[in-house]
C-alpha cells in the first residue's frame, strides 16, 4: 500500500515537469523580453518583470533538473513488479 502511495506521489511530480518546461522555455523568457520592451519611464515595472523572469526560469529549471537526476520520472513510469 505505501509503494501506490508513493508511485501516485512520484506522477503527481513528473507530471508537472511539462510545465516547468513551460516556464522555462517561454514564460520566463517572454517575461525577460517583455521588461526590455517597456518604456524607460517604468523602471519599477522592468526591473520587476526581469526580476520574475529570471528568477521563474532559474526555479523551475533547478526544480526540473532535481527531478531529472533523482529518477523519479523513471520511477514513475515504471509498472509495478509482480511477486507471486
Amino acid at each position: 500500500m505505501d509503494l501506490e502511495l508513493s508511485r501516485v506521489e512520484l506522477n503527481k511530480v513528473v507530471k508537472t515537469q511539462g510545465v516547468r518546461l513551460l516556464d522555462v522555455l517561454f514564460l520566463g523568457p517572454l517575461m525577460i523580453y517583455s521588461s526590455s520592451q517597456l518604456p524607460q519611464r517604468n523602471k519599477a515595472a522592468k526591473a520587476a518583470l526581469l526580476f520574475f523572469g529570471v528568477t521563474t526560469t532559474l526555479y523551475n529549471l533547478n526544480n526540473y533538473f532535481r527531478v531529472q537526476l533523482t529518477g523519479c520520472s523513471r520511477l514513475a513510469t515504471r509498472s509495478p513488479s509482480r511477486h507471486t
